[in-house]
Order: structure tokens, then C-alpha cells, then sequence
């Protein structure tokens, strides 16, 4: 695992000019954010393994595309109250939870999701810290809890 940190320009998640390293991230690499990090512009399909914005006050644009967040070894997605998040209305637009093997964990601070999948049941772990609400659009699978 690596981490791949937003540069205080920001950019666009696949740019390598985003990141401070230079590389954009890959599904075995650890998102994080500085508080002096510039904003993020999801403009393609994109991975991590995990995605913190611990500390971040700056702006997520999601696009219509997919952020998958997560491989064989868990994966996390926290966001912060100071950060905004601004998903577009499509249908395409959707944070994608990949688990084979090991829980996610999932932190939004009361911030709408427009699209949230998981592509396995280990990804269905999940901890009601306050308020959480669904929107059932369709159900393909029967869940058994």
C-alpha cells in the first residue's frame, strides 16, 4: 500500500499533476488529503484502496463516473464535516465499495450519496454512528441480515 496525496492545487483524480507523488492512485493505494490539499474532480472511473479526507476542507466534484474504493484487503471511505461533496445527478455517478475478504468502513457526516454499491456482501459492514437513511431505487438481489 501506498499513499497518494491531493496536491494544494488539486486536480483531476486521474492527472498525475494532482498528486504530490506524481503517480495516480491504483486499487492497492491509500487516498489522503492535507488541509492545504486543492480540490478533487472525479472526470473518469477511478480507484483507491482507501479514500480520507481527514483534515480537508476543500471540494469532491463527482461526475458521472465510478470511484471504487477498496481490494482483497478492506477499504475505507471517510469524509469530513469542513469538506463539501458535490455529486451530479446521474445515475453513472457512484462510490463503488470492493471487499473480497474484509470489511469497509464508511464515515459521510450526514452527506448524500447519490449512488453507493457494494459488490459483495463483506462490504455490509456497517456501523450506525448517527443517522442513516436509504432510497431504494431497485433491488436486484434479496439481502438477509
Amino acid at each position: 500500500m501506498t499513499t497518494r496525496t491531493v496536491s494544494n492545487s488539486g486536480g483531476n483524480f486521474n492527472s498525475g499533476t494532482t498528486w504530490v507523488e506524481g503517480i495516480v492512485p491504483t486499487i492497492a493505494d491509500d487516498v489522503v488529503f492535507t488541509v492545504t490539499s486543492g480540490n478533487l474532480n472525479i472526470t473518469a472511473n477511478a480507484v483507491c484502496r482507501s479514500y480520507d479526507e481527514t483534515n480537508w476542507i476543500g471540494t469532491l466534484t463527482h461526475g458521472s463516473f465510478s470511484l471504487s474504493i477498496g481490494n482483497a484487503t478492506g477499504g475505507n471511505l471517510k469524509m469530513v464535516t469542513g469538506a463539501t461533496y458535490t455529486p451530479t445527478t446521474s445515475t453513472s455517478c457512484r462510490i463503488i465499495l470492493v471487499s473480497t475478504a474484509a470489511a469497509c468502513n464508511i464515515t459521510t457526516v450526514g452527506k448524500t450519496l447519490r449512488n453507493l454499491n457494494f459488490n459483495s456482501w463483506k462490504c455490509l459492514h456497517i456501523f450506525f454512528a448517527r443517522q442513516l437513511s436509504f432510497k431504494w431505487s431497485s433491488i436486484s438481489k434479496r439481502w438477509k441480515f
